[in-house]
Formats: C-alpha cells, structure tokens, sequence
C-alpha cells in the first residue's frame, strides 16, 4: 500500500513540474485575467493526460495478468 502511494505521490509531482514548465513556456500575457483563464485550461488539460495515463496502466495491468 505505501508503494502505491509514493508512486501515486511522485505521478502528482511530475504533473505539478509539467504544469510549472508549461507555463513558464507561455506566461506572456500581461492580463491577470488572461493568465487564470490559461491556467485553468492547462490544468484540465493535465488532469484530462492524467486520467487517460491512468486508463492506459490499468489496460496494461490487466494485459500482464492475462
């Protein structure tokens, strides 16, 4: 159980270093508004990726088990 969590851990921290890059990419809106609305994108984007990896394991786990 505590290796699934640290796993689950460091999946969350990759995520959070890939939201930070991908905005020092395009942080170049003056707009404070601009800004959130970019962010808020991003971070559905990411949790979108993050559920599709998710699927993508389980799919493999249950292909190794077979």
């Amino acid at each position: 159980m505590k290796v699934a969590r640290g796993k689950y851990i460091a999946e969350v921290i990759f995520l959070m270093i890939l939201c930070l890059f991908i905005d020092n990419i395009s942080s170049s809106s003056d707009n404070v508004l601009d800004t959130i609305i970019s962010m808020s994108y991003k971070f559905v984007i990411i949790i979108l990726l993050f559920r599709l990896y998710k699927k993508v394991r389980q799919q493999n786990k249950e292909r190794e088990k077979e």
